[in-house]
């Protein structure tokens, strides 16, 4: 049990089960604890970004606010939906079409496939010195494990390779 739930709902007793006595102006002895513990209901936010547009009276000139160096699109997808799409597809390896279908279940909003390989490739991009950091580390140690295992993608073999040190491990796959 925590010591400081979320939400209290009170269960008061009115009436004795046993003599059927009236119990509203009885005082409590104490209460008898249980707790749920469970997610909140969840679903898409949308925010709307707008940037005001403005007649310049000195040059006559029409000029826009500024919007935040992310939103690039009249309609994409944040960092937290796209971080969840690229570790149900890398870490929890579901398929493409069965992690939008979880968001259709989760959210009732399914995002296309093209939005999961996106966030994948951004990802990707973004972690990109980590993984050359990693690989300079492999090339310089004295000894390291290297193993591949095949995998079907679409009923075609590709291998999934592996090399690592007891402190470093790179994964990769290549389609031939």
């Amino acid at each position: 049990m925590v010591a400081q739930p979320e939400h209290v709902e009170r269960h008061g007793v009115s009436k004795c089960p046993q003599c059927a006595a009236d119990l509203r102006a009885v005082g409590s002895d104490g209460v008898e604890r249980r707790q749920v513990f469970d997610v909140p209901p969840v679903r898409v936010e949308v925010t709307e970004h707008q940037a005001e547009v403005k007649q310049c009276p000195a040059c006559g000139r029409q000029v826009r606010g500024c919007f935040p160096a992310e939103v690039t699109q009249p309609v994409q997808y944040g960092p937290r939906l796209k971080a969840q799409a690229v570790y149900l597809t890398t870490y929890q390896l579901l398929p493409l079409a069965r992690a939008c279908q979880l968001f259709e279940d989760l959210y009732a909003h399914a995002p296309a496939e093209a939005f999961v390989l996106e966030a994948q490739a951004a990802c990707h991009e973004h972690i990109r010195p980590a993984l050359d950091s990693i690989r300079r580390g492999l090339v310089a140690s004295e000894t390291a494990h290297f193993d591949e295992s095949g995998v079907r993608v679409e009923g075609r073999l590709n291998w999934l390779h592996v090399a690592a040190t007891p402190r470093l491990t790179y994964y990769f796959y290549n389609t031939s």
